[in-house]
């Protein structure tokens, strides 16, 4: 069975080293909201590289389509 994480007795913010237990219930909650803010932010960079990807394989399909109609309207000019 896996140990639960533990929860850190410090906190180091711009290389400075704070106690969790000395920080107020205000800083602690500031520090909740950054943390979800990260994790907010990772969320949203990793659907943007999905979307990227996405419109990538779109923009390869449709040149693919379009060169295929090229092809169809040259074949029908010439005949």
């Amino acid at each position: 069975m896996a140990n639960a994480p533990t929860t850190p007795t410090t906190l180091t913010i711009h290389g400075v080293e704070y106690p969790v237990a000395s920080l107020t219930n205000n800083a602690k909650a500031m520090v909740n909201t950054i943390r979800m803010a990260d994790r907010e932010m990772r969320r949203l960079e990793a659907s943007l590289s999905l979307a990227r990807i996405a419109r990538q394989a779109l923009g390869n399909s449709l040149k693919a389509e379009l060169a295929t109609i090229k092809k169809a309207d040259a074949a029908a000019t010439t005949h």
